[in-house]
């Protein structure tokens, strides 16, 4: 079973006020691309508030852990179980050596879903991952009337299009290279709802969960999204998106922005800024765009981060990205207008859909006398749907370095190869 047992849960709950240590020790938190690592402390409030939050998740999964173990017929909560299998294979060209060819499980991740009949609803995810499970989404989520709803736990935060749309549905195999900038599954609470013609949602959030139910010391922040479709119908599209994320840092925090060449299969990256010291306080924004007519599709967003110092001048990094798409076989991109986010693609003809699709994205990562680097890609995708459930990808990536982390030229090409499975 996927589920961690319950006594082993029942200690990390109890481990909450001491061993979670959450701002108590330095902590390395990879987000969700993964491209931004960072480590900071978090003031004694922080820590009692994220110590609440897991007094509340942990039992809740404990008792649902028991209730499935059990099995039991008279269970008031229906249960469903889902999954995701993404395997990639990448052949890297580059004159750096540490850029080899590999091929492994890019993602194997199982959640299972529970939902009460009062408008109550949970879900447990996990990722398989060598010889651990990494908790995803972990939440409790509470139905307010038809539209609005608020949730607690672990969470991915949206604050971009392309991190809110899940990576099963991206109609490229990574994120583009400016998701360093976004924030990943963290722990936190956050209220959505939703109109005709518009959405939006907002939090607060904390840390992220390791495999061992500790809390990365990030401090706390605030976020915000907003979606308006100011026309939305199966064949036509038009996507506008601001959000931003407001987080506070204490002394002796730091913090690292650094993205991989758009491959999961390479841990060298082109650009990094290495560690920043003295931050005070720093700003989060995006801008998003999209818009589609039948089977073409466009799609763009600015992203930008401010870094503001106790020390030194404020830092101000962006990067911004611009695909479109066209489905040959005549699909038209699904979205969820609750969410503000692209749906899985369904095909319609026998022969299973096909895409075709352009990328351009760009990341500066210099400012001052941070000389992180700044990388463009341009990016070409083939995808076919064959159904539902099943979708090959082939990527080409072209990525130039102009300069890269030690002040030269670098360009690496990159072709890359994924099958993915759900249910």
């Amino acid at each position: 079973m996927f589920l961690l047992p319950t006594s082993r849960l029942l200690r990390c709950a109890c481990a909450a006020h001491g061993s979670i240590n959450i701002g108590f020790s330095q902590l390395t938190a990879r987000t969700g691309n993964p491209n931004l690592r960072r480590c900071v402390s978090t003031s004694p409030g922080a820590r009692i508030w994220s110590g609440i939050l897991l007094a509340v998740l942990l039992p809740g999964i404990s008792l649902a852990s028991d209730e499935v173990a059990g099995g039991s017929e008279s269970s008031s909560i229906d249960w469903d179980l889902r999954g995701r299998l993404q395997v990639d294979g990448a052949q890297f060209s580059s004159d750096n050596p540490l850029f080899m060819d590999d091929f492994q499980i890019r993602r194997a991740r199982l959640a299972l879903i529970g939902k009460w009949t009062f408008g109550l609803s949970m879900k447990l995810e996990y990722e398989f991952g060598g010889d651990s499970l990494r908790p995803k989404s972990l939440y409790f989520r509470k139905k307010l009337g038809e539209s609005s709803e608020i949730r607690v736990g672990h969470f991915k935060v949206p604050v971009s299009l392309q991190t809110a749309t899940s990576s099963l549905n991206n109609t490229f195999m990574e994120r583009s290279l400016p998701n360093v900038g976004t924030t990943g599954y963290r722990l936190g609470m956050m209220a959505s709802t939703y109109g005709d013609f518009w959405s939006a949602s907002s939090g607060i959030i904390g840390g992220r969960l390791s495999s061992e139910f500790e809390v990365g010391n990030e401090g706390l922040g605030f976020f915000a999204r907003g979606v308006l479709n100011p026309v939305r119908s199966k064949n036509h599209l038009w996507h506008f998106g601001l959000s931003s994320e407001i987080r506070r840092y204490g002394a002796g925090d730091t913090m690292r922005l650094r993205s991989r060449p758009e491959s999961d299969l390479t841990d060298i990256r082109l650009v990094d800024t290495q560690r920043i010291a003295d931050l005070d306080q720093s700003l989060r924004y995006t801008a998003e765009f999209a818009w589609k007519r039948k089977s073409i599709g466009v799609q763009a967003e600015y992203m930008g981060f401010k870094a503001k110092r106790l020390i030194g001048p404020d830092l101000d990094f962006s990067g911004w990205y611009a695909q479109a798409g066209w489905f040959i076989s005549g699909e038209s991109r699904r979205y969820n207008r609750r969410k503000g986010r692209f749906r899985k693609t369904i095909p319609e003809g026998r022969f299973g859909a096909w895409e075709v699709a352009f990328r351009y994205s760009t990341v500066d990562l210099n400012s001052f006398d941070i000389l992180g680097g700044e990388e463009t890609n341009r990016s070409v995708a083939l995808n076919w749907y064959t159904t539902k459930s099943l979708r090959f990808s082939l990527n080409y990536i072209d990525a130039t370095a102009r300069p890269n982390i030690i002040g030269a030229a670098e360009n690496l090409s990159i072709i890359q190869a994924r099958f993915q499975f759900t249910f």
